[in-house]
């Protein structure tokens, strides 16, 4: 069979009469459509505004420009009179492709060797969105996957469901072993979607099941193995989820809080999403539209698998992608902003938004890959941010966490000006509560006082220190002195 990589210049001749000036097929296509939707009225217009100036919780909105171009034009011609909302359509795409890389592929994070492995978890609405957005990913996939089989006599990742522990994972991609005579699995790749991934955190709640656990270490890319009477072992897994929740099984979950603090939860990329608007009739992909899709997807697979058909784990070390400096650059000025970030949040957003790193190098080299580089550049981190933004928004909309987020932001600013105060009155040597109310012109609440000053003494390091005062005021009591603690003590 001949093996030889999809001639892109070809597939953009076939499509010339569409848009001679456009480079891609696939956005040819696109251009081509009418506008998704008619025009806002005037009423919806104002609807939204008074939504998000009185709505403390919004949902999450649509980025620009957070995908590849080709990427882009694949959304927004699936999401064309469709109840298909793009990101939930990204989502799903982006996690399939990963899932046909494979272990030909890898970012190094410092010594660490990190696979493109991608777990992402859809939330929505029953009946209204994660479907839909299913289904048009899914077509994009079989077209483009069908396309590998005819030309180079491609394998695709084998397709799962129905997670249910940690034995069963294992068991599915076990290594070989010659001496027992059991038949294991070269190639590693799984795709898993999770319908109802609601099951998949109820089995975290059953004693002795270890599916959380070969979870994570999946998503690291750690070898998997089992101590059971049977014991099985699957080195270099590359397996990649795409679940489904709703809102409310995703919050309202017993087991929610933990599995957000062991990690399980925090290697999914969360995205919510509405439909936007009720499609009684959506429509079809053209045959023009169709071919250009899978000729895109197609070749963006082939390409980043470096023309190999077959996956073999054992045999193939992959390639790195490099980080451009211009992306690196980004990527340590936004690292040094969102850690700080984390210690201002909610302790369980902070638990759900920690894996922000790993995310972005992952993120941004699947997106080079989409766009046929070979090198991450600045632009592709840009996205993969935004992406993660997103993320960071639909985690506060599902857990209603701005009231909340804003209160802290304001406990954290009056904390700062009581420290500002403290240094100031008598000169930094110390004061008294009662100096700092009087500084405040006693506006300030005791309560909301008492909590500022918990917050500098209990900062690492601390901001300020308690001195004991051997004097004592006049109903008797020893007054409290608090001073910054860049203060020298005194004999």
């Amino acid at each position: 069979m001949e093996n030889r990589p999809i001639n892109r210049t070809t597939i953009h001749s076939d499509m010339d009469k569409i848009d001679a000036s456009s480079t891609s097929p696939v956005t040819q296509i696109y251009n081509a459509l009418k506008p998704p939707h008619p025009p806002i009225s005037t009423s919806t217009e104002k609807r939204e505004e008074h939504n998000e100036l009185y709505n403390i919780n919004p949902p999450p909105k649509t980025p620009e420009g957070a995908f590849p171009p080709d990427l882009q034009s694949a959304v927004n011609v699936a999401c064309h009179h469709t109840e298909a909302h793009p990101m939930a359509v990204a989502l799903h795409l982006i996690t399939y492709f990963a899932a046909h890389v494979g272990q030909q592929r890898h970012v190094m994070i410092g010594n660490e060797k990190h696979p493109l492995i991608f777990y992402g978890l859809l939330v929505g609405d029953t009946g209204r969105v994660k479907g839909t957005a299913e289904s048009q990913a899914r077509y994009i996939d079989q077209l483009g996957t069908k396309i590998l089989k005819e030309k180079f006599g491609y394998q695709p990742p084998r397709t799962l469901s129905g997670l249910s522990s940690g034995e069963g994972l294992i068991q599915s991609i076990q290594d070989p072993d010659n001496d027992n005579e059991r038949e294991g699995v070269q190639d590693k790749r799984l795709m898993i979607t999770e319908s109802e991934y609601a099951n998949v955190l109820a089995q975290g709640q059953r004693g002795g099941n270890t599916l959380s656990m070969v979870l994570r270490d999946a998503y690291d890319g750690k070898m998997l193995a089992n101590m059971t009477v049977n014991p099985r072992m699957a080195t270099h897994p590359h397996i990649n989820i795409i679940g489904h929740i709703t809102p409310e099984e995703l919050s309202g979950h017993k087991s929610f809080l933990t599995q957000a603090q062991n990690g399980a939860l925090n290697r999914n990329l969360i995205f919510s999403a509405k439909r936007e608007k009720p499609i009684p009739n959506p429509r079809r992909y053209s045959s023009q539209e169709a071919e250009a899709l899978s000729k895109w997807y197609a070749e963006v697979i082939i390409k980043a698998r470096d023309q190999r058909p077959i996956d073999n784990a054992f045999n193939d070390e992959g390639k790195e992608i490099t980080m451009s400096e211009e992306g690196l650059k980004i990527i340590e000025a936004e690292y040094i902003q969102r850690e700080s970030d984390l210690d201002s949040m909610p302790r369980i957003l902070s638990y759900l938004a920690s894996r922000h790193r790993v995310f972005i190098w992952r993120l941004s080299a699947i997106f080079a890959l989409m766009d046929y580089s070979d090198v991450i550049t600045a632009e592709h981190v840009s996205q993969a941010y935004k992406c993660m933004d997103y993320s960071l928004d639909s985690l506060r909309y599902l857990l209603k966490t701005a009231r909340q987020e804003a209160q802290q932001e304001e406990a954290a600013s009056l904390a700062e000006r009581i420290l500002y105060a403290i240094t100031f009155i008598n000169n930094g040597s110390g004061c008294t509560l009662t100096d700092i109310h009087k500084h405040f012109k006693n506006k300030l609440k005791s309560s909301d006082m008492e909590k500022a000053i918990c917050t500098l003494l209990e900062s690492a390091p601390p901001k300020i220190e308690e001195v004991v005062n051997h004097s004592k005021n006049k109903r008797g009591r020893r007054a409290k002195i608090f001073r910054p603690t860049s203060t020298k003590k005194t004999n």
